[in-house]
């Protein structure tokens, strides 16, 4: 992505010269491959929100149903097994095995485009 910003910044600013006649084709593909990585890391903050408010609703509804129902002993039971199971087990999103996708990672990898991004920008001047 900041491969992608400083092309599009060059082709603006104009320091960045084609041999051919390209006209406006590169500023606009690379403005719609910004768009689109930034999409896919903004469905991943979604699935993530999502995630996250679901496990919060099934607590909820788990304590809930603990505190002001009356159930059999086998089910409270069973349904604290399930409480503390989806709290020390949270549901998480990985790429392929090779690193979790969770906040921290996608607030990593957006704080180093912009830093990145800033940088290229303060070299261009």
């Amino acid at each position: 992505m900041v491969t992608l910003t400083n092309l599009i910044i060059r082709l603006i600013i104009g320091t960045m010269i084609t041999y051919y006649e390209a006209g406006w084709f590169p500023l606009i593909s690379t403005a719609m491959k910004i768009v689109n990585y930034t999409s896919i890391l903004l469905c991943g903050i979604n699935s993530c929100e999502q995630n996250y408010t679901q496990i919060d609703r099934i607590i909820r509804c788990i304590d809930h149903l603990l505190t002001n129902k009356k159930i059999p002993l086998e089910v409270c039971e069973a349904l604290n097994e399930l409480r503390e199971l989806v709290i020390t087990r949270p549901v998480s999103f990985n790429a392929a095995s090779f690193y979790t996708l969770d906040y921290p990672t996608m607030l990593s990898m957006a704080s180093a485009v912009v830093t990145y991004t800033i940088i290229l920008l303060q070299n261009m001047q």
